[in-house]
């Protein structure tokens, strides 16, 4: 196979919202590409604080790109047909080819663009291999769609998932923790990070089956749950540590406690080890017990992440079974996190079908306990996505911000809506 010269990026742009573990995605692809042999060059412009656009066609000459890898995402929508333009004019020898969480849940989107890959469904590192190794003339590539003489090719054959022993961690040192940092400063905001203090992210798995309407990493990543081994975990938390000042781990993962017992190995073997190191992580409702809740907290847990949508009882009736129970499982959880010190993190989905301003209120009023942090959203509307809309729409559908057109909400209702996730009270 040939080796090819590769820049991995994202294009300048104003992000929606920030979850450093939905950028680490790039640096595991670079990573491995690197792995394979070929010369790779990172930048995340689109949340690198000094990055320009004056960046781009300096980088493009400089380096004489054979491809250009370009990460897509729900938040990274902006501004992509600019980097594209800016490829072709300043770097017109490279191929380019796309991936990310936009282009798994909708691959129609990127074929108005001038570009020659999309990876559609796999693992992101598995797709751009797979790209590279058509243009070495392989053979069409598993999950990626190819365009051939202006003409879109479906994929052949489904994306491959590769085995957690063949993910690749990034290296901290190329990861912009800086800028990452400052993008959490200030907590208003709801992001995921602690400000002031410098985050760890750690990808430990991949997949989920809960199956869950509004999620979409199901679809991506897949029912089967794979994850690092323990030991690995440690050995990248303590070569990480030795090489930045970090102060907390980020666990990055769809279900961080969907495993009980490779939790349970975990915060022994921190505590066997010593690793000290203050740890938050995001999982679901009813992967909580009294009893891993406090295994956790003895191994150092400070946040745990929950998603609980809403309260409201006529549209938890909707939801997967094990999220019917959600209140109830939500007050144990509560009391048991208390009990040793864990902050609860609650994800809070505004608009909801079916839901109201009165349900949603009152959702807001009982989480509002000591201790308790609130993270509000917009609901998405991803049906609503379409294959040749513009780039201001696919922003308003996917910025999580504005609420879906269709929702039904009256001009007043969506005002008071806004109050709750955007209004001068919410803390």
């Amino acid at each position: 196979m040939n080796h090819y010269n590769i820049l991995v990026a994202s294009q300048p742009c104003v992000l929606g919202y920030f979850n450093a573990g939905h950028h680490i995605s790039l640096y595991e692809v670079v990573a491995y590409l690197r792995k394979l042999g070929n010369t790779v060059t990172s930048l995340d412009a689109s949340a690198t604080l000094n990055s320009t656009w004056k960046d781009v066609p300096i980088m493009l000459r400089k380096n004489n790109f054979d491809v250009v890898v370009v990460l897509n995402d729900f938040d990274v929508v902006e501004g992509f047909q600019r980097f594209v333009e800016y490829i072709h004019e300043f770097s017109p020898q490279s191929k380019i080819v796309t991936f990310g969480r936009l282009s798994s849940r909708l691959p129609a989107y990127y074929k108005q663009f001038d570009i020659d890959g999309i990876v559609c469904d796999g693992d992101y590192e598995a797709g751009i291999a797979q790209f590279m190794a058509y243009m070495n003339g392989s053979g069409y590539p598993a999950g990626v769609s190819v365009r051939e003489n202006g003409q879109w090719i479906q994929p052949q054959h489904d994306g491959l998932f590769l085995s957690a022993e063949e993910w690749v961690l990034p290296n901290v040192n190329e990861v912009p923790y800086a800028s990452y940092g400052i993008l959490y400063s200030d907590d208003a905001r709801k992001f995921c990070g602690v400000p002031e203090k410098m985050e760890l992210v750690i990808p430990v798995a991949r997949g989920c089956p809960i199956r869950c309407d509004f999620c979409e990493v199901w679809t991506r990543e897949g029912l089967n749950e794979r994850r690092l081994s323990v030991q690995r975990t440690i050995d990248y938390i303590n070569e990480s540590f030795g090489k930045l000042p970090f102060e907390y781990v980020s666990f990055y993962a769809p279900t961080f406690t969907l495993k009980k017992s490779w939790v349970l190995e975990l915060c022994s073997a921190m505590k066997k080890q010593g690793v000290k190191h203050p740890w938050k992580c995001t999982t679901t409702q009813f992967h909580l017990d009294e009893n891993l809740i406090k295994s956790m907290a003895e191994a150092g847990c400070f946040r745990i992440s929950v998603g609980v949508e809403t309260f409201e009882q006529g549209v938890l009736d909707n939801l997967p079974a094990q999220k019917r129970q959600a209140r109830r499982q939500f007050d144990d959880i509560y009391t048991w996190c208390r009990k040793v010190g864990i902050e609860l993190n609650c994800f809070v989905v505004v608009g909801l079908p079916d839901t109201t301003v009165e349900g949603t209120q009152a959702t807001f009023d009982y989480l509002k306990k000591d201790g308790i942090r609130i993270r509000p959203s917009v609901y998405s509307d991803y049906d609503s996505l379409a294959m040749n809309m513009s780039e201001d729409d696919a922003v308003r559908i996917l910025g999580r911000h504005i609420l879906p057109e269709r929702s039904g909400f009256s001009v007043e209702s969506r005002s008071k809506l806004y109050d709750l996730v955007f209004g001068r009270d919410v803390k």
